[in-house]
């Protein structure tokens, strides 16, 4: 652990040193400190609650899984949501598929950050988005269209066609 951590503050420092790679004082301030003992899976969280939305993602997709984390998935639906609405573009078809498992099952809430993903290019999403697109309610579809097109407008990004 500790050559770990003197790997990545030797790399920081050599970068630092060049004009094109040099740190922000406030960069630097952002850096979460923590203790000696502290894991890598402690780095990820600490740098997720400041708001860094690839540690969220990732985060989440421990949680999601249960690898380095106690299998949780009300965590892993409030990280990988922070993600997605940050703009991590993985986050999107990843809560798709939570929200898609049982016993989780959302489907109007899956469609929707499923659909998102496929707009993004996500090609694995697209045939999950098709199956439980199926067992939407006339109703929930409408509320579907309405929600994406806001999305989409607060966003400014076109739907996918």
């Amino acid at each position: 652990m500790k050559k770990l951590f003197a790997t990545a503050f030797c790399a920081i420092f050599l970068l630092s040193g060049s004009p094109a790679h040099a740190a922000s004082a406030e960069a630097v301030q952002a850096v979460p400190t923590l203790p000696e003992s502290a894991s890598p899976t402690d780095a990820i969280e600490a740098a997720a609650n400041q708001g860094d939305r690839d540690a969220q993602y990732t985060l989440g997709t421990f949680y999601m899984h249960g690898h380095h984390k106690q299998q949780n998935h009300e965590l892993a639906e409030k990280w990988l949501k922070s993600a997605a609405e940050s703009g991590q573009k993985d986050a999107p078809g990843k809560l798709g598929l939570l929200y898609a498992a049982t016993p989780f099952s959302d489907y109007p809430e899956a469609c929707f950050w499923l659909t998102l993903a496929v707009h993004e290019g996500d090609a694995a999403s697209t045939a999950l988005l098709e199956k439980i697109r199926g067992h939407l309610t006339k109703q929930e579809k409408a509320a579907l269209n309405e929600r994406l097109v806001q999305w989409i407008t607060t966003n400014k990004a076109a739907p996918a066609q």
